[in-house]
């Protein structure tokens, strides 16, 4: 995660489309929120899936620069896989429209839609934006509407819009669901009603909860190969010996490496599933 995107996370919580303690972001710093995302959504982390789409999405608000139509086609893609972790197929599919209409010749990687991947599916299903209808901007603004230069906006799909003022400077800069309004501008440029950005706490710190667990079963699983190696030498013991009066006490032990066996055994799988669970 790029550093200056921490700050952030404080700051998407406020209803000021470029709040005075917006700290300036870049695209590059949009991509790093985006690389987090595909990151976690590939070890199927969902809270991380979730949070770095945030700042991504605060991190467009903040932004000094036009969009272009490859990076708002890269951010409806990652949308996406938000919603298909929430199972949310209407997202999904009106993410994919945004992105293939702003960037037709993209494909999803590999590594994120394997071949037969449900995502596929859905990417293949595009048939276009409804209809377009003007975004409401004071004359002599203009508009970006996923990276290209026009002021309508489709209402089947979401979009980023940017609006420049008439002495050229980027006046609001924002990620709208396709049910989502845009806000009204004054004839300076000022918002009235602008929607907040999703709350969002600080990221959940990466957990390593599992690891005691995973622990636990590598010396759990050593432990019990020891026994099942003592039972043995036991066995062995007990057949080759010819003083009746040893037998008992060597057949006690062979019996007890066995049992301590399955009991540690049956342990370490116990603590190497708990781990896993809790890994992934």
């Amino acid at each position: 995660m790029h550093p200056v995107l921490l700050p952030l996370l404080l700051l998407a919580p406020t209803a000021l489309a470029r709040p005075s303690e917006c700290i300036p972001t870049r695209i590059a710093d949009v991509n790093s929120a985006l690389d987090d995302v595909e990151a976690a959504f590939k070890r199927m982390d969902g809270p991380h899936v979730m949070g770095n789409i945030s700042l991504a999405e605060s991190a467009l608000s903040c932004l000094e620069t036009e969009v272009d139509a490859a990076t708002a086609a890269r951010f409806h893609r990652t949308r996406a896989l938000e919603y298909f972790q929430e199972r949310d197929t209407t997202g999904v599919q009106g993410s994919f429209t945004a992105a293939l209409a702003a960037d037709p010749t993209a494909t999803l990687s590999d590594d994120i839609a394997p071949k037969g991947h449900p995502l596929l599916q859905y990417y293949a299903a595009w048939d276009g934006l409804a209809p377009a209808a003007p975004v409401p901007v004071p004359t002599g603004f203009r508009v970006k509407v996923d990276g290209r230069d026009t002021n309508l906006r489709s209402p089947n799909a979401p979009a980023i819009v940017q609006v420049f003022g008439r002495d050229g400077s980027l006046v609001f800069s924002r990620w709208l669901a396709p049910d989502e309004s845009m806000p009204q501008m004054t004839d300076t440029g000022a918002l009235a009603d602008l929607p907040a950005l999703r709350q969002v706490g600080n990221l959940p710190a990466e957990s390593h909860a599992w690891t005691p667990g995973l622990v636990g079963a590598g010396v759990g699983t050593l432990a019990a190969v020891a026994c099942v190696v003592g039972g043995a030498v036991t066995w062995g013991a007990y057949r080759d010996n010819t003083d009746p009066e040893k037998a008992p006490g060597i057949l006690d032990a062979n019996h007890a490496f066995l049992v301590s066996s399955g009991v540690v055994g049956t342990a370490a799988v116990g603590m190497g599933v708990a781990a896993f669970v809790v890994r992934w």
